[in-house]
């Protein structure tokens, strides 16, 4: 079985790709789960699961005839804030230099996502429930 030159284009695009971080759906998330406060935790999660279907941008990237992934990049780590936050807080300085998986991520991305996002989550994350 022989590959076609389609997808060999796809496979060295992404073996090319340099992993990237997106907080799209951290962002949908939480903006969702700040609107629904006070309701139940059911409705709140069924909720930003709707949000975030309804508002994560569907990427289509050359050559593909099946679409979509869970960010804007090719090769994406996306932020789960409500599970756990702070790891990424502590590490993310240097996920770009790291041995192992390291990923892209711009310092403006830095910068919301420690103002917009992980504030929220401080006492709420799985993690943090968890330990406690």
């Amino acid at each position: 079985m022989s590959i076609t030159d389609r997808v060999e284009r796809i496979r060295l695009n992404y073996v090319n790709s340099k992993p990237a971080i997106s907080y799209e759906r951290a962002r949908i998330w939480t903006e969702s789960h700040k609107r629904t406060e006070g309701q139940p935790v059911a409705i709140r999660r069924a909720q930003a699961f709707y949000d975030t279907c309804n508002e994560l941008c569907v990427n289509i990237f050359p050559d593909e005839l099946i679409v979509g992934c869970t960010g804007e990049f090719r090769k994406c780590g996306i932020l789960t804030p409500e599970f756990s936050w702070t790891w990424v807080d502590r590490e993310m300085d240097t996920f770009a230099t790291r041995a192992q998986d390291p990923y892209e991520m711009t310092d403006e991305q830095r910068a919301f996502v420690r103002k917009e996002i992980f504030p929220y989550w401080e006492h709420k994350s799985l993690e943090e429930a968890f330990l406690a």
